[in-house]
């Protein structure tokens, strides 16, 4: 999950330390779909090497009982799941209903919510043009 988010923050001009530093020592003016059409192809390449690496290294814990790679891209295309993967998951839902939790089906909390709003607010300045300061 690290992983992942850094290489996604590494698309946009602000998305990590190392892209403000470069956006601020360049002597020219870098706009943000100009930075992001430089960093698409580096992405997009490190997402492909990450996603094999977390397949390679992880795939007994990512896919409990799967017989290879092939039942683990079934597993991930059609959302199908093997035996050990149900078992599991009846464990969890068994001891929350033992905890006496309730299962929630809201996904979005009410912070959830607010936090999104925060955000696109915070995008939308920052687009049109204002200095946002965090």
């Amino acid at each position: 999950l690290a992983t992942t988010a850094n290489i996604g923050s590494a698309l946009t001009m602000t998305g990590n330390p190392q892209n403000i530093l470069i956006v601020s020592l360049a002597y020219d003016k870098i706009e943000w779909l100009e930075f992001a059409s430089n960093m698409v192809l580096p992405v997009a390449i490190s997402t492909l090497i990450n996603s094999v690496m977390m397949l390679v290294y992880y795939r007994v814990e990512l896919f409990p009982g799967s017989s290879g790679m092939s039942e683990n891209f079934g597993i991930m295309l059609t959302g199908s799941r093997t035996p050990e993967m149900l078992a599991q998951e009846r464990a969890y839902y068994a001891t929350k209903a033992s905890f006496g939790e309730v299962a929630n089906d809201s996904v979005w909390t009410l912070w959830s919510k607010i936090q999104i709003v925060v955000v696109v607010c915070f995008l939308f300045f920052f687009c049109a043009g204002y200095d946002v300061c965090v």
